[in-house]
């Protein structure tokens, strides 16, 4: 029972110097928040070079396909609300993309594929996603940027692009049949 006195006495004393007020004259002792303390946001609280392993499964595969893939995320000097959006999967070449960020506080950006493609994505909380179709493929991807601990999971669903029809002749459904799925987890390498 004394011990358990003594222990509460001890953490009461850092509360109770944290109340004592400062004397007359006295400067109070107010840490001074640096600029690089300040919570960045996205996209700079992400810039910086990612990488993990790219996981490719079909259906009815069980292994999936891996590869190494790379993300790179950088401001672009002289260039305000755009930034490097470099996207590399095992030895093909870079994709040298930008991200552009069209209306923040919206959540629209736009990812500039710099050879005439600009495909829309939104951001919804900490994920920034893009939906379109190239040929016969419905393409749905999915950045989600995370922080403590800094990482930033990757989605791609291939979906078929022409849709199969269900339900009633009054309120058709039409249905996508996904072919094949990506997923990464990509940690910071640098910044």
């Amino acid at each position: 029972m004394r011990y358990l006195f003594l222990i509460a006495l001890l953490s009461l004393a850092p509360m109770a110097q944290a109340q004592r007020k400062p004397k007359k004259g006295a400067k109070e002792n107010v840490p001074a928040v640096e600029s690089a303390q300040l919570p960045r946001t996205f996209p700079q609280s992400h810039v910086g070079s990612w990488e993990g392993t790219l996981q490719i499964t079909n259906p009815g595969n069980r292994l999936p396909q891996t590869q190494p893939m790379r993300l790179t995320i950088d401001s672009l000097r002289g260039q305000p609300g755009r930034y490097a959006f470099q996207i590399q999967y095992g030895q093909q070449a870079v994709r040298p993309y930008e991200l552009v960020v069209v209306d923040a506080a919206r959540g629209s950006y736009q990812i500039d594929e710099k050879d005439g493609v600009v495909l829309e994505a939104s951001k919804i909380g900490d994920q920034l996603t893009s939906q379109f179709s190239v040929g016969n493929n419905l393409i749905t991807t999915t950045y989600t940027f995370l922080t403590d601990p800094d990482r930033i999971g990757f989605a791609l669903f291939f979906a078929e692009a022409t849709p199969r029809t269900t339900g009633p002749a009054a309120s058709p459904v039409l249905t996508y049949p996904v072919r094949s799925r990506q997923l990464a987890t990509l940690t910071r390498v640098s910044k």
